[in-house]
């Protein structure tokens, strides 16, 4: 797995856990601005992903 995948995922891991966090602590705009980060990471995860999966065009 490409390294900046990994360390994407540990920053998708690391806000999520940050809004369980919040959510405890009763901070629910924090919360909703962690979880927006958190899916705006995987969204460009997965363009990440996706970018590596496609076969290289033939020249």
């Amino acid at each position: 797995m490409n390294s900046s995948l990994i360390v994407g995922f540990m920053l998708v891991w690391d806000l999520l856990s940050d809004a369980i966090e919040a959510a405890e602590n009763s901070e629910p705009q924090q919360v909703k601005d962690l979880v927006n980060l958190a899916q705006q990471k995987l969204q460009e995860l997965e363009e990440d992903m996706r970018a590596i999966a496609q076969p290289p065009e033939d020249d």
